[in-house]
């Protein structure tokens, strides 16, 4: 059993490392790895090794397998939690994921599906049910040591990468600490207290702040640790960025102790000489908190210094601005994954405290303010120049000024554009593969359209792109549309006069012709099953295509509109179009990959075959018929037009791949059932390989 889960987990690997980047690799790849056949027994190295790779690839910005994979691992963890406390490490890598901020910005991913969040999710869930401890045991230390090393490297900046790890680290140990037994939370305390005086910004303080609490919760509640606590408020040099938060974790477990507790006169005689500090927060921190407290409980050796305080109206005035400070925490709610999915995200992508905006809005209103008292005109925001003046950057005589200059903190967080072409060569990028639409943009003039139009077609890998004059791509109008699309994408040359001769030559090749255009007999699109291979005519601007053009068409298209004008820039629509047509043929792409493993009709197939489908069922791959296949797709992907997905496409488009596919694959299949000597499930495993690498090449 162990040979044959090391050979398919190299199976797997293999299958990975080359085609992570399609969904359906991604779906038999989620499929394999939480099958129960992996948690028989304690999983393999392997297979931890495997996932963890995985996991990282994702958080690296990676082609993620988040959508798919990471909600069926954590149900298999579900399932079978002897084995939680062996993969802390996976927990680990999940919890300080950062989620691609493409792939916010494009799918619009809500928090709570994210793979980091659903982790965050499982965990809520098993400290609810109280079958957490295996697993927190092991996890919490790991994370605070990890807090202990991102605190001590890299940058202290709002919005840097540095700072958003600590922020989802800091985010994890709340969460994780709503399951703290007091034994875990006296054997954290003195790495906490190391932690909590390094150097950290509000947003990450905030959530070091609640784990602090938490640690001193009246369960877990240590007299030791406490003692430990106030020691550091009695150093006088103790940081002013330090003490603040020292002094709200030391009042948080007052709220729960009795009346004569002697935590009470040592937390006043630790914080109160803090009210004299030269840092105006820490004055305002330790004065709030020693009145809050002397109003609570009565203690006549304090009485002059509650005078003092509660007879100063300045003193009273802040202490009201302040009130917040002096509210009971539900530490528990602000430690929950509600709690943190509602906060705002800042431009990482990472949670990040209300009150911290809050404090944020004001400045900016302050700042406002003061810009308009000073008579500063409105508009000169907008009539900024774009491009620096000189001298407004230090000059860099050499090299090592600009090394010097590059690792400031003004390069701390830059935008980065990613460009996939720079690792390849131009010939190989000419040489990919390319859809089968050709869009023939003759009729259209407008520059701006057409380099919009060259754009979107590199974008999409468009086969080519067909214009009225190849003079075009020398005008300037067009070069800053297109971007340097031009080089990328074929072009050619067709004039108006000469375009029914060309279409009638592209209706020989093989090509439907398809316009966009609202006729008589157009059909919607989201309603209508595009063509194979397909040349796109688009109209004039205004004018539309012309109905000599329009009788030689064989399928007209409109897309649905609601608005008041009804007329789509001609740009805009030949791009939602041919989106459309990518998207839909992405989807069947992915069936290909599945289909040589369909035997729906069990029947039509030899005594060999049947048993190869029992193996495969057996071993946890699945055996897809067209409908369940369609059906699980939809449920992946949530694909919200399923109209234009309709059943008459799928039972067209499942039986020619299944015909195609099993044919090509069909000997193979049978080879490695009559092979005795090589793992099967090892050889079955790349044929997910080489199905793949056979619809590529055909």
């Amino acid at each position: 059993m162990e040979g044959l889960a090391d050979s398919l987990i190299s199976a797997i690997s293999t299958v990975f490392r080359n085609l992570r980047g399609d969904p359906a690799i991604r779906v038999v790849l989620a499929s394999l790895l939480t099958h129960d056949f992996f948690f028989v027994e304690s999983p393999p190295r392997g297979y931890h090794t495997l996932v963890q790779t995985i996991f990282k690839n994702m958080g690296n910005g990676g082609t993620s397998l988040g959508s798919t994979f990471v909600p069926l691992f954590l149900e298999k963890m579900g399932k079978h939690m002897r084995h939680l406390g062996e993969f802390v490490e996976e927990f680990e890598l999940l919890l300080l994921m950062k989620e691609p901020r493409e792939e916010l910005a494009i799918t619009k991913t809500p928090p709570n599906l994210q793979p980091r969040a659903l982790s965050l999710q499982f965990i809520e869930s098993l400290i609810t049910a109280g079958t957490a401890s295996s697993l927190l045991n092991r996890l919490i230390p790991r994370l605070l040591e990890y807090a202990e090393k991102l605190s001590n490297s890299g940058s202290h900046v709002q919005n840097s990468e540095e700072n958003g790890s600590r922020v989802r680290c800091w985010q994890a140990l709340c969460v994780c600490s709503r399951g703290l037994t007091k034994e875990l939370a006296a054997l954290c305390f003195p790495r906490f207290l190391r932690c909590i005086q390094q150097l950290n910004l509000r947003d990450v303080r905030h959530y070091e702040e609640l784990f602090g609490m938490q640690l001193l919760k009246s369960e877990r509640f240590s007299e030791s640790s406490y003692d430990a606590l106030l020691s550091l408020l009695r150093i006088p040099s103790q940081s002013g960025q330090t003490v603040p938060s020292l002094l709200q974790i030391a009042v948080f477990p007052l709220f729960s102790v009795s009346t004569d507790s002697p935590s009470i006169g040592a937390f006043l005689d630790a914080a109160f000489p803090w009210s004299m500090a030269p840092e105006g927060l820490t004055r305002t921190v330790s004065q709030v908190l020693c009145f809050h407290v002397l109003e609570r409980f009565k203690m006549p050796q304090y009485d002059w210094l509650k005078r003092m305080l509660a007879g100063n109206p300045r003193i009273a005035a802040m202490r009201r601005k302040q009130a917040a400070l002096c509210e009971e925490r539900n530490v528990d709610r602000e430690c929950s994954t509600v709690s943190l999915f509602s906060l705002p995200l800042n431009n990482l992508n990472d949670f990040i405290p209300a009150v911290l905006m809050d404090q944020v809005r004001e400045e900016m209103e302050n700042l406002l303010a003061s810009w308009y008292r000073e008579d500063f005109p409105p508009t000169t925001a907008e009539s900024r120049e774009t491009t620096p003046k000189s001298g407004t950057y230090p000059e860099l005589q050499n090299s090592e000024q600009f090394s010097t200059f590059q690792n400031s903190e003004q390069f701390s967080n830059f935008q980065k554009k990613i460009l996939p072409w720079e690792a390849s060569s131009k010939s190989e990028v000419e040489h990919r593969k390319k859809q089968k639409i050709v869009v023939i943009a003759s009729l259209v003039d407008k520059l701006p359209n057409l380099g919009g139009l060259t754009r979107t077609g590199e974008i999409f890998a468009v086969e080519k792109i067909v214009v009225n004059s190849l003079r075009c791509k020398k005008e300037q109008v067009f070069k800053s549309t297109s971007v340097t699309a031009e080089e990328w994408v074929e072009m050619e040359e067709c004039p108006e006069s000469e375009l029914p001769a060309y279409l009638r030559r592209l209706k020989e090749e093989g090509y439907a012709l398809v316009g966009l255009e609202q006729t008589v007999t157009s059909k919607t699109l989201g309603k209508v099953e595009f063509p194979e291979k397909m040349a796109l005519v688009l109209g004039k601007e205004k004018e539309g295509i012309p109905a000599k053009i329009i009788q030689m068409l064989d399928l007209c298209i409109e897309i649905p509109q609601f608005g008041i004008i009804r007329s789509l820039n001609v740009h805009v629509s030949g791009s939602i179009l041919i989106w459309e047509y990518i998207s839909l043929n992405s989807f069947c792409i992915a069936l290909h990959c599945f289909v040589f493993l369909n035997f729906a009709n069990k029947t039509a197939l030899g005594q060999r075959e049947i048993e190869l489908c029992c193996l495969l069922e057996t071993f946890g791959i699945p055996v897809f018929g067209p409908f369940t296949l369609v059906l699980r797709f939809i449920q992946i992907y949530s694909l919200t037009n399923v109209k234009a997905y309709s059943s008459s496409v799928f039972i067209h488009r499942c039986r020619k791949i299944q015909e195609s596919v099993q044919n090509a694959l069909l000997p193979r299949i049978k080879t490695i059932h009559d092979c005795s000597s090589t793992p099967r499930l090892y050889c079955l495993s790349l044929l997910v390989l080489e199905g793949y690498v056979l619809y590529l090449s055909g």
